[in-house]
């Protein structure tokens, strides 16, 4: 089985972390956000993955080449204009062979996705989905269907009245290969508000599987935040690609404290007095003294002046936090944003 990653979006709920970087290498962890899902499609047993693109592809395409590097192999497809979940099923048809695997490409998870494709064959459906639980089940796509599991209906980002429970659509699906003659040509098409409904009005089979497996929906900065914690923690496992993404010890002062769970890239320089708790800091960063970096991200090539503190934030890539600056809670800062001396945020 081939598996589908729908990357193509710009990432705009994002901004400002995507304003220089598609959304499926953003660094979780200080490792490109797009390792984790090849790394649970490698361990479900798929080594051939299809990359729907649309918003700087080059970027991903260099980074990934054809795949060999990471044990894959990898093939691209490149909308000019995005034409919808659907759509990108349909631009992505001369390579799809069988029945496949699709994930949304903002989906970080620890769903086991071969018992998902069991369920799926012992099922005979058109197409399975997964369900997952939410806290925020308003902002996503609710599943309707009856006690067999088999889907009658959809509700996208439903009001209150019409919550059921806090069961969502995942983004993560099995399909058979007719579905792509449901798909229109030429024409912006979705999965959850065409394609689906269109096929269930016509009698097909699509059911639902429930997990309650880790997943985090990447579709907002604070919730980008909290998928690096939970990297931190330990609940989702960091992946491995020969070695690629061992951490390598890093050096600090006596003076300077850093707790178990944060990841410091080994080319940082951490200077005296720091305090680094439950922090991820990219490479090449500069923490000068007696800087504060609590719960937050802070990409490449940054540099803290002495005092700065930061809390519960994100950084983008090459930032400069002047002395004695403070951030508080929910700041993010765009790739190469100055802040000046003492300022507060």
């Amino acid at each position: 089985m081939k598996a589908l990653i729908l990357a193509g979006g710009k990432g705009s709920e994002l901004l400002p972390l995507t304003a220089n970087t598609p959304k499926p290498i953003v660094p979780v962890g200080n490792i490109p956000f797009i390792f984790y899902q090849l790394e649970r499609l490698k361990k479900a047993g798929i080594k051939e993955v299809i990359l729907s693109l649309s918003y700087q592809p080059r970027h991903i395409q260099e980074l990934l080449g054809d795949g060999s590097d990471f044990g894959l192999v990898i093939h691209y497809t490149v909308e000019a204009v995005p034409q919808g979940t659907a759509g990108a099923l349909r631009t992505a048809a001369p390579l799809i062979t069988g029945p496949t695997l699709v994930l949304n490409g903002d989906i970080l998870t620890g769903v086991d996705l071969s018992r998902v494709i069991a369920h799926h064959r012992e099922r005979r459906a058109l197409v399975t989905l997964v369900e997952g639980r939410s806290t925020r089940p308003e902002r996503l796509g609710v599943i309707l269907k009856n006690r067999t599991g088999r889907v009658t209906g959809f509700i996208e980002k439903p009001r209150d009245h019409e919550l059921q429970d806090d069961w969502v659509n995942m983004g993560v699906y099995v399909m058979e290969r007719e579905i792509l003659d449901a798909i229109p040509a030429d024409t912006y098409y979705t999965l959850e508000r065409e394609l689906f409904p269109g096929l269930i009005g016509q009698g097909a089979k699509i059911i639902a599987q429930k997990t309650d497996e880790y997943w985090c929906h990447i579709d907002n900065p604070c919730c980008y935040l909290q998928a690096n914690f939970d990297v931190l923690s330990g609940r989702v496992p960091l992946p491995k690609f020969f070695g690629l993404f061992e951490p390598k010890p890093l050096s600090l002062p006596a003076s300077s404290r850093m707790d178990a769970k944060s990841f410091v890239h080994e080319s940082c320089v951490i200077k005296d007095n720091v305090v680094i708790e439950n922090a991820v800091i990219g490479e090449k960063c500069r923490i000068e003294e007696g800087v504060q970096i609590r719960d937050s991200v802070i990409m490449s090539g940054s540099r803290f002046k002495s005092g700065a503190y930061l809390r519960y934030s994100a950084v983008g890539r090459n930032c400069v936090l002047g002395e004695a600056v403070t951030i508080g809670k929910g700041a993010f800062l765009g790739d190469k944003t100055t802040v000046a001396d003492f300022s507060r945020i």
